[in-house]
Order: C-alpha cells, then sequence, then structure tokens
C-alpha cells in the first residue's frame, strides 16, 4: 500500500483559549507518562451522499469547534506541562492507492503506519494530537489519529472521539464537557531525574500483530478455569503461557495488567475525566514454573490488581499518600509483558454521521511487549493486538495450541 500526503493543515480552536487556561499542569499519573503517540485508526466504507471533500470540511470544522472544550489538544507538550497557545492540530489528508478491503483486518500492523500522521517522526512527541484522512479507491475513509500518551489514557481517547463524532453529526447533547481536574484529585510529585522523553528502541526487533479470537474460542479457554473467569483473564492467562513456554530458564517474564482507575475509585470517576488515570498490577515467573499455569496466573492476578488498586488510589483520599505497589526489580534480561484491555470501552460509537466504523485498530508503532484487547465490531469476540519480540513473536505463531484457536482472518462487517 502507498499512500501519499495531498494535503497539510493546521486546525486552531473556533474561539481562543482564556489567558487562564493557558498552562495545563500534569497530574501524577499524566507525569509518569512518557511522551510517545498512540496510534488509532478508525475505518469506514464509501458513503452514497457525502463526497469526501465534504466529508473534510465537516471533520475540519467540527474539530475547530470541539477544541474549544479540549483546548490542551490545540498546545504543545513540554517537559513538565502542556502550553494550552492554541497552536493547532496538524491535519493531513491523504490518498491511499487500493481498496478500502485490502487494508481492513490487516494482521501485520507496522502496514498500517502509513495511514496514521507523524508515525516516524520524533518531534512530533510535542504535539498532544495529530489527525490523517485517508481516501481510499473504493469511497471508503479511514481516520488515523495519533495522540500524546502524556495527555490521553486509552479512556480519553475514545471519549474525546465520540465527543467529536457526535459533534460533527450535530447530535451536542451527547458532546459534553471535559473535566481537568485530575492535577487537583491526583497532585504531580515533581519527579526528580525522571524524563518523560521516549526511550529508543529498535523498531526492527519487534513484530506487531493482529490475531481474532472468536466468541467461541473465548468460551473454550473460560471452559479451562473451575471458577467464574473473565474472557479477558482467561485469554491473558492463554498469551501468557504461551509466550513463557518454550523461552528457556535464563528469561524471566513479568505480567503487568493496566488498569483504569476510574471505574475503581469510591466513588467511581466518570469517563469525561480526561487525561491519564492508569494503574498496574504485576505477577511473575519464577524458579518455580506453577504460575504458568491459568489458575493460578487469575488468582494471583486478581489479588495483585485489588491491592495494587488500593495504593493507586490512596493519592485520591490523601495528596500526600505515596504510591505504594508490590515490590519488583528487573534485570537486563527480564521481559516485562503488558496486558491492557479496551474490551469495555465504546471503541465502535464513533458515528460521524456515516454510520459506525467498520473496524477500530492500532498501528504498528509506539508499543513494545504488549498486549492490547480491543472488542470486534459485533461485540462477541476480543481482536488482540500483540507486539513483540521477533523471536517470542515466531513462537507463538508456530505455538501449535495458539494457532488452533488464534485466527489471523481478515473478518470484518465493512
Amino acid at each position: 500500500m502507498e499512500v501519499e500526503v495531498t494535503n497539510r493543515e493546521i486546525i486552531k480552536p473556533s474561539s481562543p483559549t482564556p489567558d487562564h487556561l493557558r498552562r495545563m499542569e500534569p497530574s501524577f499519573y499524566d507525569e509518569m507518562q512518557r511522551r510517545v503517540l498512540i496510534p488509532t485508526l478508525y475505518f469506514y466504507p464509501k458513503d452514497p451522499i457525502i463526497t469526501d471533500p465534504e466529508r473534510s470540511k465537516e471533520l475540519k470544522q467540527s474539530l475547530s469547534h470541539i477544541l474549544t472544550k479540549f483546548y490542551p489538544l490545540a498546545g504543545r507538550v513540554q517537559e513538565d506541562y502542556t502550553n494550552c497557545n492554541d497552536e493547532g492540530v496538524p491535519y493531513f489528508e491523504a490518498q491511499a492507492n487500493c481498496q478500502l478491503s485490502e487494508v481492513v483486518g490487516e494482521s501485520c500492523l507496522s502496514k498500517l503506519n502509513k495511514l496514521l500522521p507523524f508515525s516516524d517522526r520524533k518531534e512530533s512527541h510535542v504535539l498532544p494530537f495529530a489527525v490523517q484522512l485517508n481516501f481510499f479507491k473504493c469511497g471508503g475513509i479511514a481516520i488515523g489519529l495519533s495522540t500524546n500518551h502524556k495527555n490521553f489514557d486509552a479512556a480519553s481517547i475514545f471519549y474525546f472521539v465520540n465527543c467529536w463524532a457526535a459533534c460533527t453529526r450535530g447530535d451536542h447533547a451527547q458532546v459534553t464537557n471535559p473535566n481537568f481536574d485530575l492535577p487537583k484529585l491526583f497532585p504531580p510529585a515533581r519527579l526528580e531525574n525522571y524524563s518523560t522523553t521516549p526511550t529508543p528502541f529498535d523498531s526492527s526487533k519487534f513484530v506487531a500483530r493482529r490475531f481474532l479470537f472468536s466468541a467461541s474460542s473465548l468460551n473454550v479457554l473460560k471452559a479451562e478455569f473451575p471458577t467464574k473467569t473473565s474472557r479477558v483473564m482467561a485469554l491473558s492467562s492463554f498469551i501468557w503461557r504461551t509466550i513463557v513456554q518454550g523461552a528457556g530458564p535464563d528469561r524471566r517474564f513479568l505480567a503487568f495488567l493496566m488498569m483504569n482507575l476510574r471505574t475503581r475509585a469510591e466513588p467511581p470517576l466518570s469517563d469525561n475525566y480526561f487525561g491519564n488515570l492508569v494503574g498496574f498490577a504485576f505477577v511473575g515467573t519464577s524458579d518455580d514454573a506453577a504460575l504458568i499455569d491459568g489458575p493460578d496466573f487469575v488468582s494471583q492476578t486478581k489479588e495483585a490488581v485489588q491491592r495494587n488498586a488500593e495504593s493507586f488510589l490512596q493519592k485520591f483520599k490523601n495528596y500526600d499518600a505515596p504510591v505504594e505497589v508490590d515490590d519488583y526489580s528487573t534485570k537486563p534480561e527480564d521481559v516485562n509483558v503488558k496486558f491492557s484491555s479496551f474490551a469495555h470501552f465504546p471503541v465502535y460509537e464513533a458515528d460521524f454521521g456515516w454510520g459506525r466504523p467498520g473496524w477500530v485498530t492500532m498501528g504498528g508503532s509506539c508499543f513494545i511487549n504488549t498486549a492490547l484487547y480491543l472488542p470486534t465490531k459485533s461485540g462477541e469476540g476480543l481482536e488482540v493486538l500483540l507486539y513483540l519480540d521477533r523471536e517470542d513473536m515466531n513462537r507463538l505463531e508456530n505455538d501449535r495450541s495458539f494457532i488452533e484457536i488464534a485466527s489471523l482472518d481478515a473478518t470484518s462487517n465493512m
């Protein structure tokens, strides 16, 4: 697939940001994130009524309006704050030389990077947000978004996109005001000697793949457990076991389970709390290989999640409370595998006036040793986006038990 950028613009808020809102301090959880771009893609089929230029015009106009509410996204990210200077959001238009059907369901995620703005440019890490609207020969489109992890976690990405979509289709009752009070609830710690600059890594050593797990496959995995287990936990245990087995005794693996802390607060915080509010729990291998066993993995993970979530949220009750999570130390040869589920987020609600997307996925950059879970459009299955070392991925793709239950089929509702 070849993609040519045909137009470049800067979209600014339709009204200026007031002077007293020009500096956005980070929360403690923003502070912990590096300035890396999260690559998200929304695919839509051809619309029989609206033309490509009209679609782009509507997106630009609504983006300008919505930026007055989400004003930090039109600013620039500094080392320890966001300058809300209304400098604007880069907006690109691009033409792909293929049909939408040739791309939807692509299993090699790195091939999708051409549909994203600034996928390989280091200087883009000062940007909170950028857009690339891609046109396909068939009339379908893909909206590629690069969102800065210093400003967004997954919950905030989907919340913002759904508000933008509602604004575009004229459903203003669904456009709620973001709450930027997380820095007040979780003040920054102003950590010394902590850099948010992205850590360099050799992308040639990592592979990004998409795997589809149907509802029936997930039920098979859940049936292996003697007690009720969620599909995400059953799948995480299966992937963990597959990665760890056969890796050799000299490699220690740590599994990090990412948590959306909004739903774990008492009382829960609403989705419009904008920024980062993510904690983690971890379990790891040891000389005793029993943790590879599914029930052991799940039980110890559940205990770690409960224990660490309570510690992360202590800052909600006490500004000065330290965040004390389970102690762990790593060695250079250790492998930290992160598991993050977006299965319960409103991923497919982004209707810009042309219907819901046929496929939503992530690009092949940014993540290392990570398993991301996205719902299928029907909500019945899960798409797993795996970002692994080439050796680990090769072992996984040749594991008979894995390939018997996972699928690379490019299925979609486009």
